[in-house]
């Protein structure tokens, strides 16, 4: 496999800030331009739980892109007497180019693998191998996107007094508005090992322009404020609007329907498209091309009271909202509408007494319309999905607390915090296995259970009276109970839940020495992972990522500084053996300023210089495991001049 994981940045940019007489106002404007150009390697183990046996899959995928951007972000301020006001608009382009190429592999029972993407590389270079047997399907995708995106926005802030009334009042606005048009060509072949199937072969180009803005504006006041004895009671109101449009549309041309040449998965049928309209409208695929719009709209209003006492208080805030949405769409030929309304009341309450914290947040989330809508997606055989208009919302209900504590003579802080978070109708998708195809079909539909409790604990303290030494101990535990629909196969009913518990625990030991611009830095961190689930079949996980990380900063002569860092990395418990791995990752700068008032730098950084980096992660949840290794950045070098501007500001009268 060819090493990749490279990334090579240019970029560029000016920025320029001016003060207006008496400093009652300023202007700043920032224009940066860049260019990145991507290559990564990504390789996929993924497990999926099933009544009848597990389903398992490998993938690995390559992909090139190159980005261009431009933005361009102003800010400008004036304040007076009784009012202030700030506006900050900007805008942005973006073209992005590429190509992918994904092989993918699912199979009755996961095949032991010399190394990383070896039974991959074997079922791909022969058409029948000993892996065959334990094959439910191949997959090959090559692929070439393009797109282009305009984006315009702006902010502005009002804060003013009238000359009638006793309360000030702050206005605050913000619009977006994006413009993205992309195209999309693959040559897609899936091979099912079923007696006398066919390779499904299709030479797919996609078109997806959509439009989309996004206003809001917020008018809010204090009511009314007022003390007795040593309490400030405060009484606020807000009002507040959105609206948000999106317009978005699919032509998918299925070119390999034509016959001919357009049946060749040669490179050059890839990204072509027919010269004429009627072979365009041939070849469209109908049950898969649409357009959809939605509109949205909030009305918010919030009454807020807040009594405090020093830097203790309370607040209890009553928010009621109104919903009004409306989602059309148009696809096979077919116009489908859906229209919801609704009212969300979304209390919460804090309490800050001395070093301890407190606060409940209650909060509700709309289903998103395009799953109300009876609709069907089988543009990806293997992933096919529906709509479902019987889907609630999702009631979430938060609970915080935390308390610090300081102690300036021997520079000791350590704080605690833990919360819990409770999903009511969180939206879940049962998904149906076709174990003839190795496919899904996906359905939304809402389930309970699901919560995440979480607890942290950090200390650090001076070690010696010099207080160049400082030692620190950070600890995290989370607990994630995940409920979701089991995976079914296709002549079963797929209502059952299933649950899996996820414990996890960091533990972090630290120690730092600074004296004179030096810097030794030395920290040893594990994260353990812990999953288990009374489901038939489940095998017990436990993961550990052990990391040992060395940091030291030396200042050198001649105005010269040096920065370097040593990391270990060790991964053991990982399913998919290539993925348990011991790896030094060391990085190394060496900096100087060129002028005196140390405002012109010239920087020299080195990253991986052992080329050994990687990064793996991991999912695990009711209906699989995921584990992912991809070879992200390996050895650059950055080289950084910056130059940083200043003048102090004319005083008054000279």
């Amino acid at each position: 496999m060819e090493k990749t994981g490279q990334q090579d940045i240019l970029k560029g940019g000016i920025h320029f800030k001016v003060y207006g007489k008496k400093r009652m106002g300023a202007y700043s404007t920032s224009l940066t331009a860049s260019r990145t150009e991507n290559k990564l390697d990504a390789y996929t183990a993924s497990t999926s739980y099933l009544t009848s046996g597990n389903d398992y899959k490998t993938s690995s995928s390559t992909s090139r892109s190159k980005l261009t951007a431009v933005s361009w972000s102003n800010n400008a301020v004036y304040w007076g007497k009784n009012f202030f006001v700030e506006f900050t608009p900007n805008v942005s382009y973006r073209k992005t180019s590429g190509d992918s190429y994904l092989r993918q592999a699912q199979w009755h029972a996961l095949p032991a693998e010399s190394r990383r993407g070896a039974a991959l590389d074997s079922v791909f270079a022969a058409a029948s191998t000993p892996l065959s047997d334990l094959l439910v399907n191949t997959l090959s995708d090559r692929a070439l996107f393009e797109s282009d995106e305009w984006r315009f926005g702006g902010s502005t802030t009002i804060d003013f007094r009238l000359p009638f009334l006793p309360n000030s009042f702050r206005l605050l606005a913000w619009g977006n508005y994006n413009r993205k048009n992309a195209t999309a060509a693959s040559h897609y072949r899936l091979n099912t090992f079923t007696d006398e199937a066919e390779p499904d072969l299709r030479n797919r180009f996609d078109r997806t322009p959509t439009r989309y803005y996004d206003v809001f504006a917020l008018l809010e006041t204090t009511i009314s404020e007022w003390e007795r004895g040593s309490l400030t009671h405060k009484l606020m109101a807000n009002y507040s609007f959105r609206q948000t449009f999106n317009s978005g549309h699919r032509s998918l041309y299925r070119l390999d329907s034509l016959g001919g040449r357009w049946t060749e998965m040669q490179a050059g049928t890839l990204g072509v498209l027919p010269s004429t309209a009627d072979s365009l409208d041939a070849a469209t695929d109908w049950a898969n091309s649409f357009h959809t719009t939605t509109l949205e709209r909030r009305h918010l209003g919030k009454l807020s009271y807040l009594l405090t006492k020093g830097s203790s208080y309370i607040r209890i805030t009553l928010p009621l909202g109104i919903v009004r949405d409306r989602i059309s769409d148009y696809r096979n030929k077919t116009l489908k509408t859906y229209t919801r309304r609704a009212f969300d009341f979304a209390p919460s309450f804090s309490v800050s007494w001395d070093n301890i914290e407190f606060h409940y947040d209650y909060s509700r989330q709309q289903p998103n319309l395009l799953l109300l809508l009876d609709t069907r997606d089988d543009s990806d055989p293997l992933a096919v999905r529906l709509g479902n208009a019987s889907l609630k919302a999702t009631d979430t209900h938060a609970f915080s607390f935390g308390y610090r504590h300081f102690n300036a003579a021997v520079q000791r802080t350590w704080n605690i915090s833990a919360s819990y978070v409770h999903y009511v109708n969180a939206v879940g998708q049962s998904r149906s296995f076709n174990s003839t195809t190795g496919g899904y079909t996906y359905i939304p539909r809402n389930i309970n259970g699901n919560l995440t409790a979480s607890g942290n604990f950090n200390y650090s303290q001076a070690l010696d009276k010099k207080k160049s030494w400082t030692g620190r101990i950070v600890t995290a535990v989370k607990y994630d109970r995940s409920a979701d629909f089991a995976n079914y196969d296709s002549d079963e009913t797929g209502m059952a839940k299933s649950i899996v518990r996820n414990l996890g625990w960091t533990q972090t030991f630290g120690a730092d020495f600074r004296r004179s611009g030096y810097h030794v830095g030395l920290s040893l961190s594990a994260d353990w992972a812990h999953a288990t689930s009374n489901r038939e079949g489940f095998q017990t996980i436990n993961t550990v990522d052990w990391l040992c990380r060395l940091i030291g900063h030396v200042p050198l002569p001649w105005r010269f500084e040096f920065h370097t860092d040593l990391n270990f990395f060790c991964r053991t418990g990982y399913g998919d053996n290539s993925m348990n791995t011991d790896e030094w990752v060391w990085n190394a700068s060496l900096s100087r300023s060129l002028d005196r008032s140390k405002r012109l730098i010239l920087k020299l950084s080195a990253y991986d210089l052992l080329g050994q980096r990687s990064a793996i992660s991991r999912t695990i949840d009711t209906q699989g495991r995921v584990e992912t290794w991809t070879n992200t950045l390996t050895r650059y070098v950055m080289i950084h001049l910056s130059y940083r501007f200043s003048k102090k500001p004319k005083q008054h009268g000279e």
